[in-house]
Formats: structure tokens, sequence, C-alpha cells
């Protein structure tokens, strides 16, 4: 477990009580106040957030009154046990020291306050990640006014892992969510805050740090400017702490699949038309690679390329800094000054992540495209521009024009040719180059004298995955095992163990290699019953392949090991082909 203590009274705080939340693999104390109630669950109001999915946004309260705890069901999804019964929504019922309750999967124990259990514990890197592309959906569902924060703090030093999260404890919230990306190098989850907001909670504990004797490099990555998904946000924010000159060069683009190949040969086609381009495909997959080959290989090769992320427009690229503005249009206009969209002439501007751009953008770009001319901010006569646009997006555009998301007559102006990235799961002749390409970059200015090695098991895994991030997931993977393997040959221990580890295929499971739902000797209450049938379903569905069943019921695998036990059903086996 992340934090596992031997239980002990406090003298001074012996009478208070906290909240002990095991959820699989990570376990986290919080105090409980001396009078009122707070509330537990998944949504972000709640002030014990449990990472849990079976847990309800709002699932349940817990009061203290008169020295006494209670808890309180708030008609959750999937109910609260206490004692081995489900209570009724509404009912208060008691919880003494050392009593626990059962919320979906995650369990709360009622505790004397601890401080040593206290302590804040970094989650490994595989859970982290989950719990931030938790905060990317809840942040999206939020609308334009969710924003997040996550942060890379990389030590040089001798700064134990005890003495960082002792800083964490004092200089951090208590909502702040910490990470161990490798040895010396932790992540920050910092929810509801603005890039200002996370730079200034960022400041005490790099202060606190170097104050302990370690050398710090940091960088920040924000929602949505710099990302909308897990992986884009963490590959921000790695791409910030390398250093500057490895940063430069790419591998060079690597095309094995014939897909890739066909579409590289249009592109080709493309580049010596000078037509927009629009470019399809899953986060992660390539887009802005394929666009920059695509500027290279134009007349316009010479002229800048310029990439604009759409999703950040709306706050971080006011319409003064994309269009321009003239000296006087506001109040610290002292001088006129061009927009990007007049400096990129002659060249490139990619715009990534069209689909994001918000009603009153594209309207402006629209106009932009069809006149070839933007008018500066205050300014009263238009400014020609010669670019060509490449746009790119995850999205499905015909569906968004549909539900009158995204503007037809934009589509038709940015679809001069269109051009479709398989996912990298397609094209799995392309990961073991790919992922060796990225060691070469990722060890070209250290210290280190040659690239490690792939191991052919360690690549048999990589070739298994799923890739739902894509190529900017393999990035960020393989510079983590560059990191963990301190430059020997990167082996199956070096890749994340919540995710890729447990990669391999599902193979078929016959049905009677599981007990049946219905096997039980009858005593079995139906909340057990109906727990029993989720975890019989999740081993089918992943082939008795107890780490993905573990992952689809949203548990550890040892807690889904326990539930095996305690229903009685044995461990399945794969079958071997």
């Amino acid at each position: 477990m992340v934090v596992s203590p031997t239980l002990a009274h406090d003298d001074e705080t012996e009478q208070r009580f906290q909240l002990v939340v095991v959820e699989g693999e990570v376990v986290t104390a919080h105090d409980l106040p001396d009078e009122g109630s707070i509330l537990v669950g998944r949504g972000d109001e709640a002030a014990i957030r449990l990472v849990d999915p079976s847990a309800s946004a709002r699932h349940a309260r817990v009061h203290v009154q008169g020295g006494a705890v209670s808890i309180e069901d708030l008609d959750s999804r999937n109910g609260t046990q206490v004692r081995g019964q489900r209570i009724a929504p509404g009912e208060l019922i008691g919880l003494g020291a050392g009593e626990a309750a059962l919320l979906g999967s995650a369990v709360l124990l009622v505790q004397r306050r601890n401080r040593r259990l206290q302590r804040r514990r970094p989650l490994p890197h595989g859970y982290f990640e989950l719990r931030l592309a938790e905060e990317c959906e809840l942040a999206k569902n939020g609308g334009d006014s969710a924003t997040f924060s996550l942060a890379r703090v990389d030590l040089e030093g001798e700064v134990s892992t005890d003495a960082f999260v002792d800083a964490t404890a004092d200089l951090l919230r208590s909502s702040d969510i910490v990470g161990t990306y490798a040895r010396n190098a932790y992540e920050i989850l910092l929810p509801r805050t603005t890039p200002d907001g996370a730079k200034r909670a960022l400041e005490p504990l790099l202060q606190k740090l170097t104050q302990l004797g370690a050398e710090t490099r940091s960088s920040l990555a924000h929602f949505p400017g710099d990302g909308r998904t897990a992986h884009a946000l963490i590959e921000r924010a790695c791409a910030g702490i390398r250093p500057a000159a490895a940063a430069m060069p790419r591998p060079g683009v690597i095309v094995l699949d014939e897909r890739m190949r066909n579409i590289y040969r249009l592109a080709e086609k493309a580049a010596a038309r000078d037509i927009n381009v629009l470019i399809l495909g899953e986060t992660g997959v390539g887009k802005e690679i394929l666009a920059e080959t695509i500027h290279r290989a134009s007349k316009r090769a010479a002229g800048p390329f310029l990439c604009l992320n759409c999703g950040g427009l709306s706050e971080s690229l006011r319409e003064s800094e994309l269009f321009g503005y003239e000296r006087g249009a506001f109040t610290d206009a002292k001088v006129a000054k061009p927009g990007l969209l007049e400096m990129a002439s002659g060249g490139t501007v990619f715009l990534d992540e069209i689909g994001e751009m918000s009603p009153a953008m594209q309207a402006m770009l629209l106009r932009a495209i069809e006149t070839k001319q933007v008018t500066r901010l205050a300014g009263l006569h238009p400014k020609s521009i010669d670019v060509r646009f490449i746009a790119a997006t995850h999205r499905d555009l015909v569906q968004e024009i549909r539900e009158r998301r995204f503007r037809s007559d934009l589509y038709y102006r940015l679809n001069g040719i269109s051009l479709e990235i398989p996912p990298l799961r397609e094209r799995r002749t392309e990961i073991r180059p790919l992922a060796e390409a990225f060691l070469a970059q990722l060890t070209s200015s250290s210290e280190q004298s040659r690239s490690p090695r792939l191991t052919d098991e360690a690549a048999a895994l990589l070739e298994a995955y799923a890739w739902d991030g894509n190529i900017r997931e393999l990035r960020n993977v393989m510079e983590r095992a560059l990191l963990l393997s301190d430059g020997d040959d990167i082996e199956p221990d070096h890749l994340p163990g919540e995710t890729i580890r447990g990669a391999s295929p599902p193979e078929p499971l016959p049905i009677e290699d599981i007990p049946d739902v219905t096997a039980n000797d009858g005593s079995w209450t139906p909340e057990q019953r109906a727990e029993h049938a989720r975890v019989v379903e999740a081993l089918r569905a992943e082939g008795g392949n107890q780490t993905r069943a573990a992952r689809r019921l949203g548990i550890s695998r040892g807690t889904l090991l326990t539930r095996l036990e305690m229903f009685g059903i044995r461990r399945p086996q794969k079958r071997r082909l």
C-alpha cells in the first residue's frame, strides 16, 4: 500500500477523529471537524474526493456531533454499506473508532487522529494518470470556466521522498494531488487553479526545496490551453522540463504502415498545391508532424510555421494577439503591434484542435480566410495576409455541424483536402521503431554515452498495448522508462505496471472457467449478488485477465483477488494458444 504506518494514539488529539480512505493501493487520511459534516464523493464539491469510479459525485455525508461520528448515504448509485448492510438514503448510522463504511469499492475507516498517517503520500504514476484523466473529463463538463494545472518538479540533491512529502503537506492544499513520475521526479495536480494561481502556489514549494538543498527544475501545463487530455498535459509538462537542446531535434518521420505511406503520398501532392488541408485523427497520432511535413515540402518552406492551439484561443490568445492592434486601442497599447496571422504572412498557420474553437473565433477566422485580410483592433484599414491554413481535429466535424457547434462554411473553407491518420494501435509495425527513435532523441543531449537498448520483452509489451494516447503517450512512457532505467537497457519493469505490463490482448475464456452468477448457497444479500455479477462480467469481458478486469471495475488487482476469495471464485487461468 502507498501508506501503512502503525496506527497509534496522539495524546494531544486523542478524542479527535480522522477518516482513513482506502481505494485499492492508495490510502489517504483526512481530519474530521470537531463538529459539523463533510461531503464524500467523486464530484468537484466533495471535501473528501474519491477516485473510485463506482462512487457517486455526491455519495455520502459524514457527520460529527457531540464527539460521535455518523454517516448518511445521499441516495448514491451503488449505496453505502455499514457492518455488511446497505443503509437507507438519509439514514444516520453511527461509526465508532475502527469501524468502516463501504462506498462503492472505497473503504472509509473512522480512526483516532494520527499525525503519522496524516502525511500525504505520492500516488504511483499510473494511478496519478488515471486521476488526471478524470480531472480532464470533469473540467470538460464544467464548461469554458473550468481550469486546472499540472506541475512537474524534478529534484537533484539530497532531498528524500519524506522531506518532499512533508514540504507538500505544509505548502499545498489538501485537494492538491501528488504523484511520483520517476526517482526524484514528481507530478502535482492543482485542481481549480488558473495559470497565474498555479505559478503562485508552486513558488513557496520550490523555495522550500531549495532551502533543503535541492536543485529544482519545474514546469507547468494548464487545461485547456496546453491540452485537454491527460497525455497531452503530461507531454507539455515533460517538454518544459527537458533541456532545450533535447527539445529541438525530432525523430525522423517513421512511415512503415501501408496506410501511412498512402497518407504521406497524398500529403506530398497537397504540399505542391497551395490549398488548405484538414487533418483528422485521434489525439496524439502525429497530426502536427504531418502538418509540418507538408509545410517543409511546400513552396512556403522558407516562411514561418505558426502553431495555434485552438482550445486555448478564447483565453490565452485574445483577438488583439491574433489580429493585432493599433496604438491607443486600449490603455497599454503604447505602440501598434501586428497580429500573429499578419506576422505569419508567407508561411503556414497550423490550427490544432480546430473543433475546440469558440463560435466567435470561428466567425473571425472565416472572415480572414475568405478575404485574406485582417483588421487590427481599433484599425481603420485591413491588412493583407498571405498564409496557408492547415487545420487538425480529433472531433467528427460533420457531426459537430449537425449539432450546430461548428460552422459549415468554415469547414468547407478548411477542407481543401482531408487526410485521416490511423491510431497507433492500427500501425503496430511502427511502435518499436518510434520507441527506439524517442530513446535516441531523449538521450542525444544527456551525458549518456549510448541510447539504452529496448529489449524484445519490453518491445512485445509495447506492441500489445492499446495506446489510447497514441504517439504522445508512447513518448511519455519512453521518457519515464529512461529515467527509471538509469541508462541501462529498457526492461518490462521500467514500463508502467498499472497499464502496459497488463496489456496482452484478451484470450478466449470458456464460460465454464468462471462460476455462474447464480452459484451461491442462497445466503447472499442482493448487494453481494450484484457485486458477484459485476466481478464475473468483468472477468469474462477481459478473458480472465485479472489486471484488466480490476481496471474495468475501478479497483486494484489486490482488491479483486480479495473479492474472488470472498465469493469463492477460483482464479481463472488465461487460455494458452
